[in-house]
């Protein structure tokens, strides 16, 4: 099943990239929906951050002078 709909998105970016070609040229730019995977589907995405959900700040410490 998950082949499947893996297969399935694939085809449906590879027409919109044909729309979007064809939006560009009648001088549409009308934005396309986009299917992904969600977390439903790819349990995976659960356990991986990503480098924008990481804060982070330097500090520097001289105590050891």
């Amino acid at each position: 099943m998950f082949a499947k709909k893996e297969l399935e998105l694939t085809k449906i970016k590879e027409k919109n990239k044909r729309i979007k070609k064809i939006l560009d040229d009648i001088g549409m730019f009308d934005p396309i929906y986009e299917p992904e995977m969600g977390f439903i589907e790819k349990p995976e995405l659960l356990l991986t951050t990503t480098d924008d959900e990481v804060v982070s700040s330097t500090t520097l410490c001289f105590t050891w002078l």
